[in-house]
């Protein structure tokens, strides 16, 4: 492959990336990465707070509420990441730290989404979203940067759930 070629395929890759995240239009189901940003790279750190485990069930208008506000929250460091970024060309360690740093995200997100009490009404589909994501998040960071080939359907059961359960933040 010429880096010709090379750089349109990563090029696609992080277009492809950006597009199928649940994380990156301001969504997602991950944890956050404590680090630094510099002009080269960019660790991004949620700073976000979880909120208390709590027995008492939320409304579905409240825990949608809530799950929305986390997933709107964590977005900015997904975006840190891919503004480090070299549009054009991006460094192996650019494109790294956007895998890490989407692995991290998502899993912060969906452990402070499964803290949260659903309603009984949706713990099924809640228990369905969190393992979709788990899996698209694992098999990203397993995989690396080749999962970005096929991070649209890594993502679009993740998507898919969230629109079905009023999560327009986390889809």
């Amino acid at each position: 492959m010429t880096s010709l070629q090379r750089s349109h395929h990563t090029n696609h890759l992080l277009a492809a990336l950006a597009a199928g995240t649940l994380i990156v239009l301001g969504a997602g189901c991950g944890s956050s990465s404590d680090g630094e940003s510099s002009a080269t790279t960019a660790e991004a750190t949620a700073t976000t707070t979880a909120p208390a485990a709590s027995s008492a069930e939320l409304s579905e208008a409240e825990w949608r509420e809530q799950a929305n506000a986390i997933c709107a929250e964590t977005a900015p460091a997904i975006g840190e990441a891919f503004g480090a970024m070299d549009p054009t060309s991006p460094t192996p360690d650019q494109i790294e730290n956007v895998v890490s740093t989407l692995v991290s995200v998502n899993r912060d997100t969906e452990a402070r989404i499964d803290a949260l009490a659903e309603p009984t009404a949706l713990t099924d589909q809640v228990k369905a979203l969190l393992d979709a994501n788990e899996q698209a998040t694992a098999a990203i960071e397993q995989q690396g940067p080749a999962a970005l080939d096929t991070v649209d359907q890594l993502f679009a059961p993740v998507n898919e759930l969230a629109t079905e359960l009023g999560l327009d933040a986390c889809a």
